[in-house]
């Protein structure tokens, strides 16, 4: 996977996903509903995809440090 921060290719385990404002402010008020995500899953990837299915509004974009 390669960083949108530095574009350095990395092996991780654990990664953020850049995604629009809207998305954000969506799980930002479900969040603070009752401290719970409900609607946790942002997407997954098919067996032999080269690339993730995103539900949510996102590029895709990786990030390693938040």
């Amino acid at each position: 996977m390669t960083s949108e921060e530095d574009n350095a290719a990395r092996l991780t385990s654990r990664f953020g996903v850049r995604v629009s404002a809207a998305a954000y402010e969506r799980v930002k008020a479900d969040k603070s509903d009752d401290g719970i995500i409900q609607d946790n899953i942002i997407g997954n990837k098919p067996r032999g995809a080269l690339s993730p299915e995103y539900l949510i509004d996102s590029d895709g974009s990786a990030i390693f440090k938040w």
